[in-house]
């Protein structure tokens, strides 16, 4: 009976266990919302306080797609049934209105009440949409070979036909220029009055663009695939404004997905080779970071501080802008689409495996402020072993008070600057212990010649300040008690050169002028005497 109360409790305990894990591991989610098909499409305002997604898989065509649209807290404040699978959706920035692209041929233009101002019907599958941040226009790219502008009342201002199927579109906020991208392989470059400004063929189906809010950087992802649809090579290619080719990078498999700084002055991409490629903006490959499967979907922050991916590893990350994993979670099916908030708080990612979907918000930063803070600690406590970091330290006790206190920005800030202070303090005293050794050496070596004494007095003063953590006293201390063991006297004349080593020689040159200057005036005395004294005998 014992023997089994045992068992038993050893086995509530390591239950206990394993929720404590999973409750650690879920803290970041703030919700999960399921659907009935693979969620294509997510987008988030950027205080994260609405989200919408779109859903749909063809092999379930009787369920058609639908746009949701949520609040922070996962309430669904709207779904609304689409005829066919939703390809792409986006929100203005303010959350007021939403556009939804189908396979139905239709494009959706919702309040964030959603209620439906109106839809547009096309010649085909609408695969790409994008809004300005005012709402005022609307671009679609759709299968039936044409790109079109909208306003908001949901009439066509223009549609421009590229000759194949429009597979991705991307239009400034202020909707001065709107960029497209077909399956024959062309980028096109529009104004908002619908004048091609120029066009550029790839080598591949243009799945992804994206552009800088000025316009003046564009950006694509094209792939070109094989047998079965299975992925050959992909190609990234950067262009300004005036359509000038700056560069491209190739990789292994078709590039899905691309994003862009606020500046242009850095690239993400994510390809079907399980890569995400971090580029700047002069084609400089910075680092590439392999995930677990193919890179579906990359988004940055305005700034380039944070990058979050997703893809058939069904999983999501959050990289930095040096390709440091700052937090991945797993999710259910392959991640299709992900989008971020400005400052890296929000994560909103939609992921299926065909039969269902689901819908994920996550706050990564406590999660992901807690490894920077711990990341901090250890490096502090490493380096704490040899040498004095209390400023170090002082740093990282007020990060841990910020983040106590939900200041998650500042905390973030303290805890990076404790990790740089104790590594700067970490350089600094290694110089410093170079100095002194070499003081030491100097020392020990004239001290066999010499008296040092005075020497040897401010070698220990440096020791000293060294261990309180005074690197600079310490260095400054050092380099004198070296410069003194060498010159004692200290009149600029090595001890092996100096007649009289212990005797400033300025002190004996001035004695010397002093005693010729002494000299010159007895002798000009002397003259006297003797003139005046022969003027005197003349005289007699």
């Amino acid at each position: 009976m014992r023997k089994k109360l045992l068992i038993l409790a050893a086995l509530a305990l390591m239950l206990g266990l394993v929720n404590m894990i999973y409750a650690e591991k879920e803290e970041d989610l703030l919700w999960k919302y399921e659907t009935e098909s693979d969620i294509n499409s997510v987008a988030i305002t950027p205080d994260g306080e609405y989200i919408v997604a779109g859903s749909g898989t063809h092999y379930l065509l009787e369920e058609g797609g639908k746009v949701y649209i949520f609040n922070k807290k996962g309430q669904v404040l709207r779904n609304y049934k689409a005829e066919d699978k939703v390809n792409s959706v986006a929100i203005t920035p303010n959350g007021e209105y939403i556009v939804a692209g189908s396979d139905d041929d239709h494009v959706y233009f919702f309040s964030v009440e959603g209620i439906l101002l109106w839809e547009y019907k096309t010649g085909g599958s609408v695969n790409s949409v994008a809004i300005t941040s005012d709402g005022e226009y609307i671009v679609a790219g759709s299968d039936d070979d044409h790109v079109y502008l909208l306003d908001r009342d949901g009439a066509v201002i223009w549609k421009y036909n590229v000759d194949d199927n429009v597979l991705s579109v991307a239009i400034t906020p202020d909707g001065k220029y709107i960029v497209a991208g077909s399956e024959n392989n062309y980028i096109y470059f529009l104004n908002k009055d619908g004048v091609l400004l120029w066009r550029y063929k790839t080598q591949g189906d243009v799945n992804s663009l994206a552009i800088t809010p000025d316009g003046k950087y564009i950006v694509a992802g094209s792939g070109d695939r094989g047998v079965y649809g299975y992925s050959k090579s992909g190609q990234v290619s950067f262009f300004n404004k005036e359509g000038e080719y700056l560069w491209d990078h190739w990789t292994d498999g078709s590039v899905n997905s691309v994003a862009i700084t606020s500046d242009g002055e850095y690239i993400v991409a994510g390809s079907d080779d399980d890569h995400v490629y971090f580029f700047n903006k002069d084609g400089v490959l910075l680092w590439r970071y392999k995930t677990a499967g193919d890179v579906d979907a990359v988004t940055i922050t305005p700034d380039g501080k944070y990058i979050a991916a997703g893809g058939s590893g069904n999983r999501v990350y959050l990289l930095n802008s040096d390709g440091g994993v700052l937090w991945d979670h797993w999710t259910y099916g392959d991640v299709k689409s992900v989008a971020i908030t400005p400052d890296g708080r929000y994560i909103a990612a939609g992921s299926g495996d065909t039969l269902r979907g689901e819908v994920y918000l996550f706050s990564p930063w406590e999660a992901m402020l807690k490894k920077i803070i711990e990341d901090a600690r250890s490096t502090i406590s490493r380096i704490k072993l040899k040498y004095n970091v209390k400023e170090a330290e002082l740093l990282l006790a007020q990060a841990e008070a910020a983040f106590k206190k939900g200041d998650y920005t500042k905390a973030e800030e303290l805890a990076l600057k404790a990790k740089r202070k104790a590594i700067e303090i970490s350089k600094q005293a290694k110089e410093v212990e170079k100095i002194i050794e070499d003081a030491r050496l100097t020392i020990l070596e004239e001290m066999l010649k010499y008296n040092v004494k005075k020497a040897e007095l401010l070698l220990a003063q440096a020791e000293a300040a060294f261990k309180k953590g005074d690197y600079t006293k310490a260095e400054e201390l050092a380099l004198k008690a070296k410069s003194l063991a060498l010159d004692i006297d200290q009149d600029g004349i090595p001890n092996e050169e100096d007649i009289f080593p212990y005797i400033n020689n300025y002190y004996i040159y001035a004695g010397i002028g002093i005693l010729v200057i002494a000299i010159v005036l007895a002798s000009i005395g002397f003259a006297i005497y003797l003139y005046r004294n022969r003027k005197r005998d003349i005289g007699l």
